[in-house]
């Protein structure tokens, strides 16, 4: 593994926003309003293969799937995607040391496959957002969600190379098991979140703030 923690490469680290005194409100007020808290309760529990209820379940966080992309991954890709599935324990979390992140690996090929497959021919649609929370659906614990207000809010920038790499470095090591314990104790305190991944708190919590700072921008100087 690389370095244990690596704050620097966030331009805000992600432990901040979980030691704000608004981070459990935040959570419970995620589940209160947005269609989002439905994600992992719609999503397919067949962790091994893709569903029309995992398509269901991502459009709950304001995407859609391509019709190709679904189409395909309902047919004529189900057994490709499915292989890949079956390679990838369901409850390996991104900072495991066994979790093969690389391009050879079958998470990757998994991106690339559902990233660039479609009925009857690719016709694009499906850039890392989309990507990224259907596969969070059967990885919930793997794969960060790579939302726009999330990667502008902690790197200062809408698309991040090496989104992966960044997250498990983060999450390793000592400062990374006191970040894990952090979201699991915000989690813990609101009982609508129980069960939901590390990796979904901290993506709630930090669209919440930056969601809250977006508006905050907008609606300019009292």
């Amino acid at each position: 593994m690389a370095r244990a923690t690596a704050p620097s490469d966030f331009m805000a680290d992600p432990a901040t926003f979980l030691a704000d005194a608004k981070a459990e409100r935040r959570l419970q007020d995620y589940f209160d309003r947005y269609t989002g808290s439905w994600f992992e309760r719609l999503a397919d529990e067949d962790p091994h293969r893709f569903t029309a209820r995992d398509i269901v379940a991502v459009s709950t966080l304001a995407v859609d799937i391509p019709a190709p992309t679904s189409i395909w991954l309902l047919t004529d890709g189900a057994a490709k995607a499915s292989a890949l599935l079956e390679r990838i324990p369901p409850q390996q979390a991104i900072w495991d040391e066994a979790a093969d992140l690389s391009r050879e690996g079958p998470a990757w090929k998994l991106w690339a496959l559902v990233h660039a497959s479609g009925w009857p021919e690719w016709r694009g649609g499906m850039g890392p957002t989309k990507t990224s929370k259907l596969l969070a659906a059967k990885r919930p614990h793997l794969v960060p969600v790579q939302d726009k207000v999330v990667t502008t809010t902690l790197f200062g920038k809408p698309r991040v190379d090496g989104y992966w790499a960044a997250w498990r470095r983060r999450l390793s090591g000592p400062a990374g098991a006191e970040l894990r314990a952090s979201a699991e104790s915000i989690r813990d305190a609101v009982p609508a979140a129980s069960g939901l991944s590390v990796l979904r708190v901290l993506d709630i919590v930090v669209w919440m703030a930056g969601s809250e700072a977006d508006r905050a921008r907008r609606s300019g100087p009292a």
